[in-house]
C-alpha cells in the first residue's frame, strides 16, 4: 500500500485501483473506508475532487462564490489530477511505501 498522506492510500490489485481513505473522528475510533476504481485516472480525479472540496468548505462563503468566475479552474484541476496520477503511479509500480 502506498501512503499519499494521513489521509489517503492508494493500492492496486490485479484488476482496480484501490483509494483507501482513513477517517479520524473527534470521538470513536478511527475508521477506513475503500473506493475502487478502474483506471489511475479515475483514481487521481477522485482524489483532487475530495481535496477541492474539503478546501472549499474551509473557504468563508462570500470567497466561496468567486470560485466559478475563476476560467481556468477546470483546466488547473485537470492538470494537477494528470501530475498526481504519475505521481501514484511511479509510487506504486515502484513499490514504494
Amino acid at each position: 500500500m502506498y501512503k499519499l498522506n494521513k489521509r489517503f492510500s492508494v493500492d492496486k490489485d490485479k484488476f482496480q485501483w484501490v483509494l483507501v481513505e482513513t477517517h479520524y473522528p473527534e470521538k470513536g475510533k478511527l475508521y477506513q473506508r475503500n473506493k475502487y476504481y478502474g483506471t489511475l485516472g479515475q483514481l487521481s480525479s477522485a482524489i483532487v475532487d475530495e481535496e477541492a472540496k474539503r478546501a472549499l468548505d474551509s473557504l468563508p462563503k462570500e470567497r466561496v462564490k468567486e470560485v466559478d468566475k475563476i476560467v481556468a479552474y477546470t483546466t488547473m484541476l485537470e492538470g494537477i489530477t494528470k501530475r498526481l496520477e504519475v505521481f501514484i503511479g511511479k509510487g506504486v509500480t515502484d513499490g514504494n511505501k
